[in-house]
């Protein structure tokens, strides 16, 4: 068993509970801003007649500078004792591409933006999950992910209703879709401002540094680079990573469910919350599946957080074909639409806080978390970057035969959107259903990897100590 750490003073405790409230804003900044675009696929294809390749290279964009850039943060936020001052600088930096965003009048501005705000996102999760680790104890770490998972849920939910119900419509004399990124600006400016004010580094409590003395930028390279081998040598991160491959396209392939509500007939806020009500469920699927997670793990060690990712993903497969063929096409329909919506988000996304980062916790030293997160982030969002929304799009367009149109989709003929809804029906449900049955099937390899590689971590830590 793990060795217990010293109780914490009131002043700790205190110090801590506000660190983590900035980590939980961040999330939810983070949340609201990946959701933003995918809300907002159906105005920019009336404003400027982007069809679903378009937009899926714009999300490609987005997410293969995030995958990238992640382990650039990584590194930084392993040697560093001002974590906080580098989630901050990343924020100011994402506020300032996405309010130039707002401005943008053509596809490749429109790209070559997105690419530099995912560069900037990159920060939050090596930064506010390594920190999020250090705080929380070993048993309670499942409770505590599902709080920042809810956090980032959250803030999809409320910036995706906002963007889809907004982004169509004229806010004085600006397109609404301009005042959505710019509001969304505004508040990561504001993150950046108040994350140094409020929060702390746990390090700052720790005996000097974690990354022993490395200096230079050679030396942060050669550390750099010795910490990626140690990970990609370690079994459990492997199979949890390939996992990810596949299990981060479906959530990509998903950003085109609004649009498809949209074809299918329902009004740009109806839409809205149907699809909010995934994300709801999502929000409470994290933390239930954070509690989940610590109640499996002390009954089963070794498996019990596996189990409930396995059964968490099969759930949400058996859900996905219900919600695009098990109900009738038809608006009226659209409380059964919110409640399977709500119910496939509260059981597809217990892996998350379960299982995924409490056991990405305890596979390497606390000196090297970031660097782990960054690179699950880096392999797994450049997947889903190249396999997710993109393929979507392509699959639609060239096989299923979607045609992009400009204009309000209610103006369009039954026919146009009838072939266009199913298009996109396809798409996703080859793109959801395929990639997790491939998770399911890597989790029961982790089974046998886990308590192996956790255990050796354990007894190198304490013989250091």
């Amino acid at each position: 068993m793990p060795s217990r750490a010293p109780p914490r003073t009131s002043s700790q405790q205190r110090r801590h509970e506000r660190t983590l409230f900035v980590h939980w804003l961040a999330a939810a900044v983070d949340g609201a801003d990946k959701r933003l675009l995918a809300a907002l696929f159906r105005a920019l294809e009336a404003s400027f007649g982007f069809g679903p390749a378009d937009l899926g290279m714009l999300m490609v964009g987005q997410n293969l500078a995030l995958a990238l850039s992640a382990p650039v943060w990584g590194q930084l936020a392993d040697a560093s004792r001002e974590r906080i001052r580098l989630l901050a600088a990343g924020s100011a930096l994402w506020g300032l591409w996405t309010a130039l965003f707002a401005g943008a009048t053509s596809f490749y501005q429109m790209l070559a933006l997105r690419v530099l705000t995912g560069a900037a996102l990159s920060a939050v999760t090596p930064i506010s999950q390594s920190v999020v680790a250090d705080i929380a104890t070993a048993e309670q770490r499942g409770r505590h992910f599902g709080l920042i998972g809810a956090s980032d849920n959250l803030g999809s939910l409320l910036g995706g209703i906002f963007a889809t119900t907004v982004g169509g419509t004229m806010v004085g004399a600006l397109d609404g879709w301009r005042f959505v990124f710019l509001v969304l600006a505004a508040v990561s400016f504001v993150l950046a401002a108040i994350a140094p004010c409020v929060a702390t580094d746990p390090r700052a409590d720790a005996p000097r540094a974690a990354d022993g003395g490395v200096r230079g930028l050679r030396g942060q390279l050669r550390s750099g680079w010795r910490k990626a081998a140690e990970t990609f040598r370690v079994r459990t991160f492997l199979l949890i990573v390939s996992q990810g491959i596949f299990g981060s396209v479906p959530w990509n392939a998903l950003s085109f469910s609004t649009m498809w509500l949209q074809y299918v007939g329902f009004s740009d806020a109806t839409a809205s919350l149907v699809t909010g009500m995934a994300i709801l469920g999502v929000c409470l699927g994290n933390i239930l599946g954070g509690y989940l997670g610590d109640a499996a793990a002390a009954r089963l060690p070794d498996t019990g957080r596996v189990r409930v990712a396995q059964t968490s993903v099969a759930l949400g497969t058996l859900l996905q074909p219900v919600i695009l063929y098990g109900l009738p096409w038809d608006p009226n329909w659209a409380p059964a639409y919110g409640f399977v919506f709500f119910l496939q988000g509260l059981v597809c996304s217990w892996c998350f806080a379960a299982t995924n980062r409490p056991i990405f916790s305890e596979l390497v030293p606390p000196a090297s978390r970031a660097s782990l997160l960054s690179w699950a982030v880096a392999v797994e969002g450049a997947s889903a970057s190249i396999f997710g929304a993109p393929v979507v799009g392509l699959l639609a367009e060239k096989v299923f035969g979607y045609k992009p149109r400009r204009g309000e989709v209610g103006a369009l003929g039954e026919a146009v959107k009838a072939r266009n809804a199913a298009a996109l029906a396809h798409a996703m449900l080859y793109m959801t259903v395929v990639p997790w049955i491939c998770c399911f099937l890597l989790y029961n390899l982790v089974v046998y990897t886990y308590g192996p590689d956790r255990d050796a971590v354990r007894k190198q830590s304490e013989g250091k100590a």
